[in-house]
């Protein structure tokens, strides 16, 4: 009965917006050459940050934090101003009408209709966003060209044994900064630090994968002209 409602509420939702938007989003291939010949940083927005934003509710691996929230509202706040440092990656489906939800998976209009609406009322500036899927499954031939000619990398994660993983599985020498496993945005700062102290950190590439700390973590360092992947578990857990 639950799923039942829900789902009702969901196309309710696509209802208040139901038309294909303007929005342009780079698919996969066109966001990580942009991101590489501008040396920009990257930055993804799911259905998580939406509830952390909007809902003030925290998600099952990071709590509610308010200060959160409202970095996370920033970054998307101050892209106009910050648009040559990061590009914002959003579900490419935000723009599409209500008919191509109809025709596909009940699960993503329960999951981001009530995100899409939002994007569309309270956030789109009419930028140029990127696919936040661009680190799913079977998508690594496109994204790992980001480091494939990077000698100098950071890796933050939860677990050093990933960060081997890829050191083999790439052939590099990344530098491990460990993260928490959960609440990873109550630590934000030290691992801000720990990355700003890293010799000649302006010539690596960082790559992140902390949930949404790592948002507010990209956007900081971003400004300090350090390029910052927001990967999610792309070595560990990637999406389908």
């Amino acid at each position: 009965m639950k799923k039942i409602i829900l789902i009702i509420y969901s196309y309710l939702l696509l209802f208040l917006s139901p038309f294909k938007t303007k929005t342009t989003i780079y698919s996969e291939k066109k966001l990580i050459d942009f991101v590489k010949n501008n040396r920009m940083s990257l930055i993804r927005f799911g259905d998580g940050e939406y509830r952390l934003m909007f809902s003030k509710k925290g998600i099952h691996y990071q709590g509610y934090d308010p200060k959160l929230g409202k970095e996370l509202l920033t970054i998307f706040e101050n892209y106009d101003k910050f648009k040559d440092k990061y590009i914002i990656c959003i579900p490419p489906f935000f723009k599409n009408n209500i008919f191509w939800f109809l025709k596909n998976r009940i699960e993503l209009a329960m999951c981001f209709a009530k995100p899409r609406l939002l994007f569309r009322i309270k956030q789109n500036k009419k930028e140029i966003y990127g696919d936040a899927f661009v680190f799913g499954k079977g998508k690594d031939d496109i994204y790992s060209s980001l480091w494939d000619e990077k000698e100098k990398i950071v890796l933050i994660h939860n677990d050093e044994k990933w960060v081997k993983i890829f050191n083999k599985k790439y052939n590099k020498k990344a530098i491990f900064i460990k993260t928490n496993c959960n609440d990873s945005y109550k630590i934000i700062d030290d691992i801000e630090k720990k990355v700003l102290n890293v010799k000649n950190i302006e010539n690596y590439i960082v790559l992140v994968s902390s949930g949404p700390m790592a948002k507010v973590l990209v956007y900081r360092l971003s400004k300090r002209n350090i390029q910052v992947i927001d990967t999610g578990h792309f070595i560990d857990d990637p999406l389908v």
